[in-house]
């Protein structure tokens, strides 16, 4: 009975993957995987596919949206007087890390630089900002300030 129980669960785990795979078929116009290995347990291949299922289908947004949608406020770069700057940069530093995103080679922007080119440009960038979805890396996305 055992037996039977676990060959009906693999076959419909191998169901499953078929049909992620004609999904990411269809998601890139006809094109399946150029990829696959027999050593690869159907586990991770659902995964896999369910994960490039929801990337590919993901709408974009922009940082400063999800700012704002989390409850931080982003005034604009003149309206926070200094004195306010640092501790607004690390509320912004903290929440964007809880979204997975870390900042890297801003030491030679002053608070202000920082802030104003992360309000004026990058955070209005829009990207698929896969990791608060399904993603289960811990690399989340690198903003460079060069």
């Amino acid at each position: 009975m055992k037996d039977e129980e676990t060959d009906k669960g693999n076959l419909d785990q191998l169901t499953r993957v078929e049909d992620l795979r004609k999904q990411v078929e269809e998601l890139h116009g006809g094109v399946g995987l150029s990829f696959k290995s027999d050593d690869l347990p159907a586990e991770i291949e659902e995964e896999f596919l369910k994960h490039i299922i929801a990337y590919e289908t993901a709408t974009p947004t922009t940082l400063f949206d999800e700012l704002v949608k989390s409850g931080v406020s982003l005034p604009a770069p003149e309206e926070i007087p200094d004195a306010d700057l640092s501790d607004k940069l690390w509320e912004i530093i903290d929440r964007i890390a809880s979204f997975g995103v870390s900042l890297e080679n801003t030491d030679h922007l002053s608070d202000r630089e920082l802030y104003k080119d992360l309000w004026q440009e990058l955070f209005r960038e829009e990207a698929i900002l896969y990791f608060k979805r399904t993603c289960q890396t811990d690399s989340g996305i690198l903003i460079c300030v060069t």
